[in-house]
Formats: C-alpha cells, structure tokens, sequence
C-alpha cells in the first residue's frame, strides 16, 4: 500500500469514474464497471450463502431465530437492480459539487 501513488482520476457524462495508480512500475486502472461488476458478484455470492442459511433455518426449525429472520429477509441480488438501472448515473452527477 505504502508503494501506490495516485496517477490519474476522472469523471463525466460517459463514465461514472476512473483512478489510475502506479504500483512500482506498473500502471493500475479501476473503473466504475470492474468495481460495479466486483460488488454484483459479491452480492450474487451473498444472495447464494443466504439461500443456504435458508435451507438451514427451515430444516432445522430455527425460523423463531431473530438473526435468521433478518438475514433472510431480502435477497442479496436485489441490490445489482440498482446498479443495474441508469438512474445510479444520474444520482451520482446530482451528488457531485456545483
């Protein structure tokens, strides 16, 4: 960590954001899509750990848990609807500075 130094970073109408580090001497490039495409996966393995905690909770009679009810309340997926939608660009360039 202490070896990354910010090189570039960048915003607009037609990208959501993008940084660009230099690791040594190497060039790194996060974007807005890898980092979407990253948190979609991890919510998708979530919704899956989830669906298995559900099995669980059913075959073992554990409903009454109030741990388990929380967690199986919603799914995990729903989240990549929101990144999913284009109104996520829009928030984003409301939020930024005038």
């Amino acid at each position: 960590m202490h070896g990354v130094k910010h090189k570039s970073s960048g915003s607009g109408s037609f990208s959501l954001f993008d940084y660009t580090f230099m690791v040594g001497d190497e060039s790194m490039e996060i974007t807005a899509g890898s980092f979407i495409k990253l948190i979609k996966s991890v919510n998708n393995l979530f919704s899956k750990i989830v669906l298995d905690i559900s099995k669980y909770v059913y075959e073992n009679k554990k409903e009454d848990y109030l741990y388990y009810r929380r967690i199986t309340r919603f799914d995990f997926k729903d989240f990549n609807k929101i990144y999913d939608n284009d109104i996520l660009r829009i928030v984003g360039k409301i939020m930024k500075k005038f």
